[in-house]
């Protein structure tokens, strides 16, 4: 049986820690971070050029992306980065349009696969509608599992979500038929490496397979990084020093890619929309050592604090009444308090007792 123990990294932390990577680093247009040379720690996992297309038989755009994404990464090689991946990414590209329309628009988009996989680069098409999907589930299975069983470097998603339509009725069930095709269609399933449910996607992701573009022509930059994260875990002593740490070390070592990256948009007069600074694991760059290092610096944290006052830190947002005013009754706040934190664990037991598994349990 398992059970929460004072010196488990919870999740709250967790994601507040590599929510400090994806979100305080953040440089782009307009915001200068300090300077450094480049400096190990990260990869260039992404240079991905947006587009928007005519129809799918339009080449001229994304001959164009590509030509750029070319000269973006000789000078990003010639500054001392590494770069992965080129990436273009279209506008919602059959948007709209119904299962005879998608049918008929195979032959071009396989075409398009051609022209990117030749040039060494990946292409999304952006995301088809959650609304279309949703009306022929079975046809869409269908389509999507023939275009990604007949491309190479192709990348599509279906919204489930949106912040202007809100939850996509039937969409999520659209997509999970897709993914079922899609890994018995495909050798191995693994074309459902180029194919998600999206939810809440914003234009301008450089990552795939849910990148897409909107507005005029733009490129952003997206990063491998977690041993920046673990470097910045290694050393300090509690969660908030690791935080501060973490956007310290980011805003430093992005600043060059940052300005290189200004420098080249004004020169290619192509918008450049910023960093995603989001830890993209690789194979041989584990988020796993900086999840060991905070769990670390958890547990040592927790020493220096005598048990009663851990118990409150840790289960004291879950307490009856948390949040509520400090004031006490002269004699009786240290009981109440005691109580609450009594009820709580009790309950936390009584989950786990019921729940071998650790599903309910709390953090």
């Amino acid at each position: 049986m398992t059970r929460p123990t004072k010196t488990d990294l919870s999740r709250r932390e967790l994601v507040a820690l590599l929510g400090a990577a994806a979100l305080g680093p953040h440089v782009g247009p307009g915001r200068r971070a300090p300077v450094q040379s480049p400096g190990v720690g990260f990869r260039v996992r992404t240079i991905t050029a947006g587009t928007t297309l005519g129809d799918p038989r339009d080449h001229a755009p994304v001959d164009a992306a590509l030509a750029f994404l070319a000269r973006a990464r000789r000078s990003f090689a010639d500054a001392g980065y590494e770069v992965q991946t080129v990436r273009v990414a279209t506008q919602p590209l059959v948007a709209g349009l119904g299962p005879r329309e998608r049918a008929a628009a195979l032959p071009a988009l396989q075409a398009l696969d051609r022209t990117v996989t030749g040039a060494n680069a990946l292409l999304s098409i952006g995301p088809v509608p959650g609304a279309d999907a949703a009306a022929y589930p079975a046809e869409f299975a269908q389509w999507v599992t023939e275009l990604l069983r007949t491309t190479r470097n192709l990348s599509c998603s279906v919204t489930v979500a949106s912040p202007d339509g809100g939850v996509a009725s039937g969409a999520a069930g659209a997509a999970a038929q897709a993914m079922l095709a899609v890994a018995h269609g495909t050798a191995g399933g693994i074309g459902n490496f180029r194919f998600a449910a999206a939810a809440n996607v914003p234009a301008g992701t450089p990552f795939f397979p849910v990148a897409y573009h909107g507005g005029p022509d733009a490129f952003a930059i997206g990063l491998e990084s977690p041993p920046l994260v673990a470097e910045a875990c290694r050393a300090p002593h509690t969660l908030a020093e690791a935080k501060a740490r973490l956007t310290s070390l980011f805003e430093a070592r992005l600043g060059a890619i940052g300005e290189l990256a200004t420098g080249l948009a004004e020169r290619e007069q192509r918008r450049y929309l910023g960093i995603d600074a989001s830890p993209a694991p690789g194979k041989d760059a584990s988020i796993g050592a900086a999840i060991e290092y905070a769990r670390r610096v958890r547990r040592h944290h927790r020493r220096l604090e005598a048990a009663p006052r851990a118990d409150v830190r840790l289960f004291g947002a879950h307490a009856p009444g948390a949040g509520r005013s400090r004031a006490r009754a002269p004699g009786g706040g240290g009981a109440l308090q005691r109580a609450r934190i009594a009820a709580v664990l009790e309950r936390v037991r009584h989950r786990t007792r019921c729940d071998p598994a650790g599903r309910g349990r709390p953090g």
